[in-house]
Formats: structure tokens, C-alpha cells, sequence
């Protein structure tokens, strides 16, 4: 909900939670995904300053940085769209990322960092973000550290960003246990209104304290009043052929005029703190090994019983709480900054947010 004064009291302008479906066709649906997404990116082309696109070769931001090619090249020929990916050693996304550079034609930039500018950048992140919730400071770090690499070493000021896509058009692998497409929808309202405590607080601290500015399509008000108001059905995880997929209907969207690769455009759901390391050696095995050693045990056991609010389940969150601490303090107000941490759901009692640990996974 956004609010604005009107007199001596605040109006909600824009109400996510009280939209109904009025899409029921699949046809029309489709069309109309296609053409408010490539609206809402072009419109975000604007700028007096060097735009960049940041590109895992994910479905999402892969989908932004074809359309924003297409668009430049409409515009002159000449010019080339400035695509970044970031990850540590054997990353996932490095070999999708560069494959749809390839295909888009963009100047592409990929940079890797060891383990231990990853760890070292943690006590920073949290600084930024404002923030320790456990999935959040995981993709943060990678956000903050892709932004001020492009910022010390190029021209560019404007970062188009795929964000937004998974609470909104249901693209986390936990949707695949949704009961029902009623709860799928609730699920996605209920996300979308959080946002702004999870993954656009990371994007957008974790871009603008690099001097830098984030631009977000998916967040269009035209395209969150369009896709909530599809009918749910038409948004569940789905396949034409084979096994179900999350974001099925945004993929049968762009499945025309050869925007990406198959091979990604029905690629499954890889969160960026995955997908920026190797399936052998994920980045939260990497932060929980260093930690754990960092932490010993009853050190962990004495400290988390002080909280109530968002008690740490692991030396992880722990770690993440006190670095938030020694920055803005341990009153109970300002732990409330996060309401809760963010975890899958339809999943049981899983306390770790990566989806490589879900069955849904593989």
C-alpha cells in the first residue's frame, strides 16, 4: 500500500490486496504480459546518464536485458547494452549469463571474487541494507559488491534490475506446494507488500550506496495491477510438456520473436545467493562454515536467548544480529526493523531460506 495526504488524513492510492481477477484468458493474458513488461522497460531507457543492465541469466533479468537490447537497437544500431554478472568460482549463472549476452548482443562483464571478499563485505552489507534477515544479507552481498565494481570502474549511473519478478508472478520453488490458486494469489499479495523489508531493500540500498541508481520494470504499477489481476489459475507452476515450472505464464509470454535462448527462457528458479556459486560449494555453505568456526557453540546457545523478537535458528543469523547491533544498537524497537525472517512456504519446518534445500529443487 503507498499513501499519500489528502487533508488531515492519508488516502491508500494504490491497494494490491483488494484487486480482483478480470483475466481469464490465456491468449489475452499473455499478449498483455508482453506488451506492459516491454513498456514498462523501454520507459525506464530514459536517461541523460550511461544505463547498465545487471544479468544472472536468470529468466528475470535476462527477460529486462532483452527487451532493453532490443529497444537501443531500435533506437540507433551502433549502440550496445552494458550487462554485468557477478559470482565466486564455478558460479551457475556465469554460463547463462554470457549465453544470453551472446544472444542479445550486449557488452557483457563478468566479474568473480574470492570466498573471502564475499566474507569481508558482510559487516558492510548489513550496514547498508539496515537489515539481518539471513536470505536478505546473502543477497545483498553480491548486489552491493556488483554495484561498486561497476561504480569504481565505469561510466554507468543506472542499473535496469529484474527484482520484483518471483513476489509477483510467483517464481520462488515453494510455489510448486501452493494448495491451491487462491492461496498462490494471497501468497503473492502478501509478498509484494513486504517487499519493500526484503528483496527492494536490498536492491536498492544495495545498488544506491554505490552512488548508483536501481530501476525496477517489474514493479511498474501497470504491471502489478495487470498480473494480479489475472486469474490465478492461469499463474500456477505449469508445463505444456513435462514437469511444471514456476513463472510458467511470464515464460509463455515471451516465447516469440527469439527474446532469449530456450535453454533460459524455461530454466528453473535459481535465487541470485545461489546462483552466484557453485552447486558443489553454495554461498550459504560458505558463510556457514566460516561462522560456525567463528562462533563456538555455547557462545550461540547463551546469546540467542536474549532475543525475542526473530530468534536466531542458526550461528548465521546469529552473526548477522550482531553485526546489526553494532551498528544501530539491540533495543527491541529497531530489531523490529524485519517483522520476521523470510522463509519458504508449504515447505514444514525448513529454517534455511536457500531453495537448494527443498525437495521442490530437483
Amino acid at each position: 500500500k503507498s499513501l499519500y495526504p489528502s487533508d488531515d488524513q492519508y488516502v491508500c492510492y494504490f491497494d494490491i490486496e483488494s484487486m480482483k481477477p478480470k483475466i481469464f484468458e490465456l491468449d489475452v493474458a499473455t499478449n498483455m504480459i508482453h506488451q506492459t513488461l516491454v513498456e514498462s522497460v523501454e520507459m525506464r531507457m530514459a536517461s541523460d546518464r550511461p544505463i547498465g543492465c545487471l544479468l544472472s541469466g536468470g529468466l528475470d533479468s535476462s527477460l529486462v536485458a532483452s527487451i532493453a537490447a532490443k529497444y537501443l537497437k531500435k533506437q540507433n544500431s551502433q549502440l550496445k547494452l552494458k550487462t554485468f554478472s557477478i559470482g565466486m568460482e564455478g558460479s551457475t549463472d556465469e554460463y547463462y549469463a554470457k549465453l544470453v549476452s551472446k544472444h542479445i548482443g550486449s557488452d557483457h562483464t563478468h566479474i568473480q571474487f574470492p570466498e573471502k571478499d564475499w566474507l569481508d563485505a558482510i559487516s558492510v552489507v548489513v550496514s547498508v541494507i539496515e537489515s539481518y534477515d539471513v536470505t536478505t544479507v546473502r543477497a545483498s552481498t553480491g548486489q552491493y559488491l556488483i554495484s561498486k565494481w561497476i561504480a569504481e570502474h565505469t561510466d554507468i549511473k543506472v542499473l535496469l534490475i529484474g527484482d520484483g519478478s518471483d513476489e509477483l508472478c510467483a517464481g520462488y520453488m515453494y510455489f510448486h506446494n501452493a494448495p491451491d490458486p487462491v492461496s498462490l494469489h494471497k501468497e503473492n499479495v502478501r509478498l509484494v507488500s513486504d517487499i519493500h523489508m526484503y528483496d527492494v531493500l536490498r536492491a536498492d540500498r544495495g545498488v544506491s550506496s554505490n552512488g548508483l541508481e536501481a530501476r525496477v520494470p517489474f514493479l511498474s504499477k501497470k504491471f502489478i495491477e495487470l498480473y494480479l489481476s489475472i486469474d490465478p489459475t492461469l499463474r500456477v507452476p505449469k508445463s505444456e510438456t513435462g514437469k511444471p515450472i514456476e513463472k510458467w505464464l511470464l515464460r509463455k509470454s515471451f516465447d516469440r520473436d527469439d527474446y532469449l535462448p530456450n535453454e533460459v527462457l524455461y530454466r528453473k528458479k535459481e535465487a541470485f545467493s545461489d546462483g552466484v556459486s557453485s552447486m558443489k560449494r553454495s554461498w550459504y555453505t560458505v558463510l556457514q562454515e566460516h561462522i560456525n568456526n567463528e562462533i563456538p557453540d555455547e557462545t550461540f546457545d547463551y546469546e540467542r536467548q536474549k532475543y525475542q523478537h526473530c530468534i536466531p535458528q542458526s550461528k548465521e543469523a546469529l552473526h548477522f544480529r550482531l553485526e546489526f547491533e553494532k551498528y544501530f544498537g539491540d533495543m527491541a524497537s529497531t530489531a523490529k526493523t524485519i517483522p520476521y525472517y523470510w522463509l519458504p512456504k508449504w515447505v514444514g519446518n525448513v529454517t534455511e531460506p536457500s531453495a537448494r534445500v527443498l525437495n521442490v529443487y530437483n
